[in-house]
């Protein structure tokens, strides 16, 4: 488990009066000496689509090797400065998620869309969904995951148009309580789904067509006849690509 690619989000809620300053500094101070880490893939920003104040406005995605590359990077004195500078210099920035991933599964077409061609109908599109699960109820998901939805429904909804990967992640604390992610001066999210199911659509209009399909209502009735009747979503969120970087 150790050894699985895993991902960071790291959520955050800008004024708006700050975006473009804080984006520029995002876009060429901060990516390119957080992509002089080597354990670092694949770093993606999103804006969400429709404002709502359960999630942030703005979401960095940081795919990462493994678990040990990540905690080297985290014990780095260097990464802590960055951290510092960019406290001090955007005080008014609130980081409101701060959680890491590990991959369980990945189904994909081609390889994840990373192109945002300026056209808003051409805006490729990452869904998050997650269900809030009891004890319980975590083990029965986990156990549909492993016996239908991997080895059946996803790769049924994967034939539909315009969806382009689906990546099942696991969040890194397996067992126990919700580690907190501290930010130097700032209140975060520590409360965060245990599985966490990442979609990838070409545009808006490719996830609309998955979300009204009938696989994918096969898919949760499915679901709830194994795991629960009352599944509750806690995360159902959509974002646009802003800006990636893939090495």
């Amino acid at each position: 488990m150790e050894n699985l690619p895993l991902m960071m989000l790291r959520g955050r809620n800008v004024p708006a009066d700050l975006r473009e300053r804080f984006q520029n500094w995002l876009f060429e101070a901060y990516v390119p000496l957080f992509l002089k880490q080597p354990s670092l893939k694949i770093v993606a920003f999103f804006q969400i689509i429709k404002d709502n104040p359960l999630y942030p406005g703005l979401l960095g995605a940081y795919h990462h090797t493994n678990i040990q590359a990540l905690e080297k990077l985290n014990e780095n004195p260097d990464w802590t400065a960055i951290f510092n500078d960019m406290n001090k210099t955007f005080s008014r920035v609130e980081h409101v998620w701060g959680q890491s991933y590990r991959l369980l599964r990945s189904f994909g077409n081609v390889i994840r869309p990373i192109v945002n061609d300026g056209k808003d109908e051409n805006e490729p599109v990452i869904h998050f969904e997650a269900f809030k699960l009891s004890l319980e109820e975590h083990e029965k998901y986990n156990d549909w995951f492993i016996k239908w939805a991997y080895r059946v429904y996803i790769p049924v909804l994967m034939k539909l148009p315009g969806l382009k990967e689906y990546d099942h992640y696991q969040r890194m604390d397996t067992h126990g309580e919700i580690p907190s992610w501290n930010y130097i001066g700032k209140p975060v999210v520590t409360e965060y789904p245990c599985y966490v199911s990442v979609l990838y659509s070409e545009n808006l209009r490719a996830f609309e067509n998955y979300e009204n399909s009938p696989e994918l209502i096969s898919f949760k009735r499915a679901m709830s006849l194994e795991v629960s009747s009352n599944l509750i979503p806690e995360w159902y969120v959509q974002y646009r690509l802003m800006r990636s970087w893939r090495k």
